[in-house]
């Protein structure tokens, strides 16, 4: 969603709060798996992903 139009819906009473988060950086990811800890759920999405089955089956 826009954070422009997320503000407004905010503004308006749609939403209750609205929050911005700085991005899980790569290199972030890679010192918490890296020292055997592992992220927060959510803390790993990322877009766009591969659909499942590029994953899955071999072509």
């Amino acid at each position: 969603m826009d954070p422009a139009v997320a503000v407004e819906r905010a503004m308006q009473g749609s939403f209750e709060a609205v929050f911005f988060l700085n991005p899980t950086l790569i290199r972030e990811l890679q010192e918490v798996a890296l020292a055997g800890h592992r992220m927060p759920p959510k803390s790993t999405y990322f877009y766009p992903k591969l659909l499942t089955g590029m994953a899955i089956y071999k072509f």
